[in-house]
């Protein structure tokens, strides 16, 4: 039986009045999408379209350091609530600290969520992160490291919760090889947050041992609004 295409009219993105012009990256690429889907969800883009800016006035936001691939990743899921990223399907290729492609397109979502003041969206990139980390590949699961680490750590706050959940991660479920022997390799924030959790997580008994004779936690029993601005996103 296929899935019911159906849905609550109270689901549906308002979609009436005026577009709004991004004028994206260098190229100045064009990107249209409703003023009413995009000012209630940021509040950057709120302020620009104020009338008494000529950005509100012309109905045109220019953003010319942003990609293209973002922005549009951006707008298609003001209007469907998804991110619309390619999933990866292999590890083929990779080594054990590389990371997947997925977990950078999703780094740099995140980042943007933050320039744009999108709580919503940043939470949803949140619970992608945790989507593409319960899928496994083959015999194993894979985490954010090195570079897509440095992505966050660089575009986000210190209270970023994104930043929390990354740590959690890494002293719950962490293997050695996903920190290098290269410094380099590593963002020097992230590296000291993961230390001091390890050590309270040692001297509360939260960090995980095979020797402890404990079962290792399951990312499923996370409750990931610990980890969201809003708390209503699900």
């Amino acid at each position: 039986m296929t899935a019911d295409p159906r849905g609550q009219p109270s689901e549906a993105p308002y979609v009436l009045g005026p577009l709004v012009q991004l004028v994206v990256g260098p190229k100045a690429y064009s990107v249209s999408v409703h003023e009413s889907v995009l000012r209630p969800r940021s509040a950057f883009f709120d302020a620009a379209l104020n009338k008494c800016w000529k950005e509100g006035r012309e109905k045109k936001v220019t953003l010319p350091e942003e990609e293209l691939r973002i922005v549009t990743l951006y707008v298609q899921q003001l209007y469907t609530g998804k991110i619309h990223v390619k999933k990866t399907t292999t590890r083929e290729g990779l080594g054990r600290s590389d990371n997947l492609p997925e977990f950078l397109v999703l780094a740099e979502l995140y980042v943007f969520g933050e320039r744009v003041q999108d709580s919503i969206f940043k939470d949803t990139v949140t619970n992608a992160f945790a989507a593409r980390i319960l899928e496994p590949l083959g015999p194993d699961y894979s985490f954010p490291v090195t570079s897509a680490l440095d992505i966050l750590y660089k575009g986000t706050h210190d209270s970023s919760p994104i930043r929390r959940f990354m740590v959690d991660m890494y002293v719950r479920f962490g293997c050695e090889w996903w920190i290098t022997c290269s410094p380099d390799d590593h963002n020097k924030d992230f590296l000291v947050e993961v230390s001091r959790a390890l050590l309270k997580g040692r001297r509360t008994g939260v960090v995980w041992c095979s020797s402890s004779g404990k079962s290792m936690p399951k990312l499923v029993d996370f409750d990931m609004s610990v980890y969201h601005e809003k708390k209503d996103v699900k």
